[in-house]
């Protein structure tokens, strides 16, 4: 059964549909996750704490998906078996190596991941206001899972019109179904109007922004400076006060490990099939 959230993984069959339908630009750097190796320091310690075994992180090129994604799905069952309600101190640290927010500053343009609700563009909209961009740049369709009348990226540019931002200050990609897709089709945009940002502020939840800096880093052909900022949260499971309060809040902040090592397996997959 196809999923329906990103509390749900997607399957082996849905990770590879996903590729076939974002845009077919291939990653520049591989190299992400060894450059910041700890990003899973604190997701260890929990798991050992728990007795939840985590070996795949340090072998997940080598693993087979299926076999990758059973191990992780076992850890996380064994993790929230653990941590749901409880106030462990390790789980503040496991969101802190995912929520890399940083203070905003001058930049070439805002660029805003899409989103089913308007948090992201409203902090975009302030950003823009504070003047620390002339540039507000939206990417989004709608996850892959769900269905749209509406691309994510048109509505937030509605609201952004509403609050006072010039249609002239706002670059559309309204295609993109997933993270990686946002910076992939948005990189695609950007190639065909001849702009190149040098820094840009992007906005995005807290517990997505590692993720978000890894794919611009990874598709990038050029030395790009990106600053992460955080819009407000949706709710107080997915913040880092109240994310083991529910099993969606364990699950979605989980996920986001699960997904830094799938999306650089995929990719390296994906490069590897079309050298042969």
């Amino acid at each position: 059964m196809p999923r329906t959230s990103n509390v749900e993984l997607p399957s082996e069959s849905e990770l590879w549909e996903i590729l076939a339908k974002e845009s077919q630009r291939t990653a520049v750097h591989y190299d992400y996750l060894k450059l910041h190796p700890g990003i899973f320091t604190s997701f260890k310690e929990l798991c050992h704490k728990y007795s939840a075994e985590c070996g795949w992180v340090d072998i997940y090129e080598q693993t087979d998906i299926a076999e990758l994604d059973a191990r992780l799905r076992t850890c996380f069952d064994k993790l929230e078996a653990n941590i749901l309600n409880q106030a462990d101190p390790l789980c503040g640290s496991v969101y802190d190596s995912l929520d890399i927010g940083q203070l905003p500053e001058k930049a070439d343009a805002i660029f805003v991941f899409g989103s089913p609700n308007d948090l992201r563009i409203r902090k975009a909209v302030e950003l823009y206001k504070d003047e620390l961009a002339d540039k507000i740049v939206i990417s989004g369709h709608g996850p892959f899972y769900a269905s749209h009348t509406q691309s994510e990226a048109e509505r937030m540019a509605e609201v952004a019109i509403n609050e006072g931002v010039p249609r002239s200050a706002l670059l559309l990609e309204p295609e993109a179904i997933t993270i990686p897709d946002n910076v992939k089709r948005t990189l695609d945009l950007f190639e065909k109007i001849k702009f190149r940002p040098m820094k840009m502020l992007i906005v995005a939840s807290s517990f997505a922004l590692r993720r978000c800096e890894m794919d611009w880093y990874r598709f990038t052909p050029w030395a790009i400076q990106t600053v992460p900022i955080a819009s407000e949260s949706m709710s107080f499971d997915l913040t880092r006060e109240g994310w083991t309060t529910t099993s969606r809040g364990i699950r979605v902040v989980l996920n986001e490990y699960a997904k830094l090592v799938f999306e650089t397996k995929m990719e390296l997959l994906r490069d590897a099939f079309g050298k042969r």
